[in-house]
């Protein structure tokens, strides 16, 4: 394109695609094809992407052709040894069903989605999901703390956390923090560079 070439591979990860930012000093008029990029950050409070996306929305934006979410990079965490996990597939005894319920109690996890469905309803979500999907259930001193679920994603570097919940009980004293350093290091034992959430 003629352009001057400041630097090279400048990305973190030899696997990501560099984009461009073109500034000018004047006006160019629509092509019909172009495509708008947005960056945006938010804290993790639920909500927080609604927030980001509602300005769009009161000003008549209303085409989104592709949202990404988080891509967390892994690597250097430790694990709490006081937290068991035991991996398990369906079908579910009637504790690890217990344990996905009561992660489900008192969740801001889209409650107008989720007002009025039935247990069964609500245990089908989190056993139908994509192949090679594992259900890692924590437990410490046999009481159940929690469970998160881990997916393939997009591509071989990555997992998905497809699910993270804490008993209500253990809210708030940092075990969703532990669950995620557990998930970070699952997807690191399986050879994962990444974890998208």
């Amino acid at each position: 394109f003629g352009l001057n070439l400041l630097a090279e591979s400048i990305e973190d990860d030899p696997r990501n695609t560099t984009r461009f930012l073109v500034l000018s000093s004047h006006d160019v008029a629509p092509s019909g094809r172009d495509k708008t990029s947005l960056a945006m950050a938010a804290r993790n409070l639920p909500g927080a992407v609604v927030a980001l996306l509602e300005p769009l929305a009161r000003h008549g934006f209303n085409h989104v052709t592709q949202l990404v979410s988080l891509r967390c990079p892994i690597g250097g965490e430790t694990a709490d040894c006081s937290v068991e996990f035991h991996a398990v597939r369906p079908p579910f005894t009637e504790a690890c069903r217990s344990v996905l319920l009561a992660t489900h109690e008192r969740t801001l996890d889209c409650p107008e989605l989720n007002r009025g469905r039935t247990p069964d309803e609500l245990l089908a979500d989190f056993t139908e999901l994509a192949p090679g999907t594992t259900w890692h259930f924590a437990w410490r001193d046999k009481l159940p703390l929690g469970v998160m679920i881990l997916s393939p994603a997009a591509t071989e570097y990555e997992v998905e956390l497809a699910y993270l919940g804490v008993v209500p009980d253990y809210r708030g004293g940092g075990l969703g923090e532990n669950l995620l350093t557990a998930a970070r290091l699952e997807a690191t034992r399986r050879g994962a560079n990444a974890l998208s959430v």
